[in-house]
């Protein structure tokens, strides 16, 4: 995977001091947490999902992020966990076949509803987890961030890859003021003794949005949601000295 993929080699000379490096999942911490770009969420039911990976279909795509969680309905987890298992061995396999390289695929992440669904997928996944970086943590708070980060070490440990976490601030508790610098306090405590780990910390800025009842149009930024952009502020103040933040998505897409 590499930044600019989609220029040409003159493009990259007029505008680069230095050409783009290739980035892959096995590349440093240090460099993979800046590397993440904007990332994709696809549903993980989707049955394209190899096609779309193994073709480049998106060359200028940095990281994906196949989610399990709230774009699954709940009666479709199985199947959802079971086509994305299917879908990664054929990438598995493509990439075996040297019908693809390493260096092309995008950081790929799993979104999952809760720990214990790491190491079921885990063991699903087989030799097909070496494809990806890591999993993403929604609703990541005090009552569930050591069981998350605990399960990611053991998953790790026992299947012998690096595996990061990104944990998803998006919880009442962090968005309230009455509760939320007590709250970060504690995360803070707790992500420290993570740190090698933890890959980013994103910002479910559309859940905590809806904990208010607030939408915005597709042209307001979210930093003009006042009680967002605080909050992101606080986020900063707490983390950003020892953590990598990555700016919240959007799931509104312009009409081609």
């Amino acid at each position: 995977m590499q930044y600019f993929d989609f220029l040409s080699a003159s493009q990259k000379e007029d505008v680069f001091f230095k050409l783009p490096g290739s980035v892959t999942k096995d590349s440093p911490k240090h460099i993979l947490e800046h590397a993440l770009g904007a990332a994709l969420y696809v549903p993980g039911n989707r049955k394209d999902i190899a096609d779309v990976m193994i073709n480049n279909k998106y060359p200028e795509l940095c990281s994906v992020v196949f989610c399990l969680e709230d774009s699954i309905g709940d009666c479709e987890v199985l199947q959802a966990e079971n086509n994305l298992v299917s879908q990664a061995d054929r990438i598995y396999q493509a990439q075996k076949l040297q019908n693809i390289s390493g260096d092309v695929l995008p950081l790929m992440f799993i979104r999952v509803r809760e720990p214990e669904q790491m190491l079921e997928l885990g063991n699903k996944l087989g030799r097909a987890l070496h494809l990806f970086t890591g999993f993403v943590f929604p609703k990541f708070s005090m009552l569930n961030a050591e069981h998350y980060l605990d399960t990611l070490t053991k998953l790790s440990q026992e299947s012998g890859i690096v595996l990061y976490g990104m944990p998803i601030f998006e919880t009442p508790d962090l968005l309230a003021m009455e509760t939320r610098a007590k709250a970060l306090q504690e995360l803070k405590s707790t992500l420290g003794f993570y740190q090698d780990i933890v890959l980013n910390i994103r910002i479910g800025a559309t859940d905590l949005c809806g904990l208010y009842g607030i939408r915005r149009k597709p042209e307001t930024p979210i930093y003009d949601v006042l009680v967002i952009s605080d909050f992101i502020k606080d986020i900063v103040n707490y983390f950003g000295l020892q953590f990598v933040i990555s700016g919240p998505v959007w799931e509104y897409f312009e009409d081609a």
